[in-house]
């Protein structure tokens, strides 16, 4: 069994290189554009200001803030709080001296209004070895419980059989659909897939449904670890 531990690769920080008196858009551009306590919208501005374009761009950055629905682009990982985003099909490529703008919201408010570690380059950050994607979204919470899904997406172009996917979560899982808990101990959960489920094919992607009995979260899947 190949075991593929979700750790990032360090990328090239896309400088600004800025002269005095010179006025140029920062490279990256990070606002919180609304913040109720309970909730947030942000959005990222992110400029070419080099004279290529750059093709396949990604942005990484650590934030503080739950990330629930993402527009104009795609999360690749996040891993406790450190963040890996890309571009959507239409918008993979950036013209030299243009933007593209991304924008979501979560159900933490309070968040910070500066991302930190930021890295902006074409192809130079890398993600998590092995070509998988962890999803997860809190659908409901409703104080005294929830419902969160999580998904496993096979990206690449080989199946990945008998997969196991461990995390730290500090809520319990009362129950779970379309998956089977191998191991709990302590807040560290491994699951599997069942069923059809239990095998990916390339291209594939099996979603799971978890329940619990407390509310109020604030935490996501954390030290992801994948094996197949």
């Amino acid at each position: 069994m190949k075991k593929v531990t979700n750790r990032l690769l360090s990328g090239l920080l896309l400088s600004s290189g800025l002269m005095a008196g010179t006025a140029v858009a920062e490279p990256v551009e990070f606002k919180v554009l609304a913040d109720w306590g309970s909730g947030y919208n942000a959005q990222l501005k992110l400029t070419n200001e080099t004279d290529k374009p750059m093709t396949d761009w990604r942005v990484s950055f650590d934030f503080d803030g739950d990330v629930k629905n993402l527009y104009s682009g795609r999360m690749v990982s996040n891993n406790n709080g450190h963040f890996v985003f890309e571009g959507s099909s239409w918008n993979k490529t950036i013209k030299p001296g243009k933007s593209v703008i991304l924008g979501w919201n979560g159900s933490k408010g309070g968040v910070s209004r500066k991302l930190n570690n930021v890295e902006f380059e074409g192809t130079d950050i890398t993600v998590p070895t092995g070509p998988y994607f962890i999803g997860y979204d809190l659908q409901a919470d409703w104080g005294r419980g929830y419902v969160a899904s999580i998904s496993v997406s096979n990206n690449g172009e080989e199946d990945m059989n008998g997969w196991e996917l461990s995390f730290d979560y500090p809520y319990p899982i009362t129950h779970i659909y379309n998956g089977k808990i191998v191991s709990h101990e302590g807040d560290r959960y491994t699951i599997e897939g069942v069923d059809d489920g239990a095998d990916l094919h390339a291209q594939e992607a099996s979603v799971f449904v978890i329940r619990g009995n407390v509310g109020g979260l604030t935490e996501q899947p954390a030290n992801i670890e994948f094996k197949y």
